[in-house]
């Protein structure tokens, strides 16, 4: 397929971006540097400008897959902040479904992401795509975004949102975060530690959008993680095993939201995520466990 990629410069993208490739997928790269990264360019890899070249790659394009989206953890949100997280995500969205309205040629699919933070925090609560939206910003954020890629269904394209849940890779995310104070024996967990971490492997994340790429029945939200969530303690716990380093401390949650303020939901929040949708399609996970997913990553 000719798959359009908004992203694929960041974290995840990076990740999908190559799996894709490998698959014999061509992608065309929308970003606002271009230039940037011209020694990647290959006869199955374009990089075009995201302003300038949108209506032009949608409109030969068979799917689209938009990551876009500024990064919401670890930091403090001020209000120019929060405006900045929502027109990154909402507002090349909308310009994505605009560019499809008027594309003679419609893609099939948009699988635009979302987050699990659309629930909000819920504690205990088993948390399957069945379940409403919260009331906190990480909730609004995901719901107007949501809102804004089902628009395209009004063309006849197929509309999927993967709700990611907390993504485990050695070279970014949590994990490279965590791991240099772990190394350090300054390993520690956060808050409670019994809020839930709704962790999948980047592996089994990239599988389940290829998954949604093939699988037409599939339609609106699943959530994009591992069917064992396990507790910021157990994660925490878990890690210090994998690599003989223990998890002696805990961060307590006044802490955590003195310094980053309204951004600390995004690290106490409790979700408990169950990927129902994956697994009434029987989709296989490689890594369904946090233990061997941790492995994997790490020996």
């Amino acid at each position: 397929m000719k798959i359009v990629l908004t992203g694929a410069t960041g974290f995840i993208g990076t990740h999908l971006a190559n799996m894709l490739e490998q698959k014999g997928h061509e992608l065309i790269i929308l970003t606002r540097n271009p230039q940037r990264y011209e020694n990647r360019i290959n006869p199955k890899r374009s990089y075009r400008a995201l302003e300038d070249d949108m209506f032009d790659a949608v409109g030969q394009c068979d799917a689209i897959i938009n990551l876009a989206g500024e990064n919401m953890i670890f930091r403090r949100w001020s209000e120019s902040t929060k405006k900045k997280l929502m027109n990154s995500r909402v507002g090349v969205t909308s310009q994505l479904v605009e560019a499809i309205g008027k594309a003679k040629k419609k893609p099939s699919v948009l699988i635009s992401a979302s987050a699990a933070g659309y629930y909000g925090s819920r504690g205990d609560d088993e948390l399957t795509e069945k379940e409403p939206p919260g009331n906190d910003f990480t909730a609004e954020i995901c719901k107007r975004w949501e809102e804004e890629s089902r628009k395209a269904e009004k063309y006849g394209v197929r509309v999927v949102n993967p709700r990611f849940g907390v993504v485990l890779e050695r070279d970014g995310g949590a994990l490279k975060t965590m791991l240099p104070f772990f190394k350090l024996f300054m390993g520690a967990s956060v808050g409670d530690g019994n809020q839930y971490f709704p962790w999948v492997h980047m592996r089994d994340l990239n599988n389940s959008i290829l998954f949604a790429l093939q699988e037409e029945k599939i339609r609106g939200a699943y959530n994009a993680c591992s069917p064992n969530p396990v507790t910021i303690d157990e994660f925490t716990t878990t890690l210090g095993k994998v690599i003989h380093r223990p998890a002696a401390f805990r961060i307590p949650g006044f802490l955590i939201k003195r310094i980053f303020g309204d951004g600390s939901i995004t690290i106490l929040a409790s979700l408990r995520m169950i990927p129902g949708v994956l697994q009434n399609h029987d989709f296989k996970f490689e890594y369904p466990k946090v233990e061997g997913a941790l492995h994997s990553l790490l020996k």
